[in-house]
């Protein structure tokens, strides 16, 4: 569960599709977003907790949450 108050309650949701290993198509059809929309939600969070890549985001987000 990301629990990361740095991150918006939707980017919250996302990090958890990234860290189930979800791809970004996945992730959209699952929550009826599109790609597009799911691309930039995760762009913002990545800026957002400083990572560089989607294991990165876990580790910031998931694992050791600010």
């Amino acid at each position: 569960v990301c629990r990361d108050q740095r991150l918006s309650p939707r980017q919250r949701e996302l990090v958890e599709y990234v860290a189930l290993g979800q791809t970004n198509h996945e992730i959209a059809r699952a929550l009826d977003l599109s790609p597009h929309s799911v691309r930039n939600h995760l762009a913002l969070a990545f800026r957002r907790v400083g990572a560089a890549n989607r294991a990165d985001l876990i580790r910031l987000a998931v694992l050791t949450p600010a």
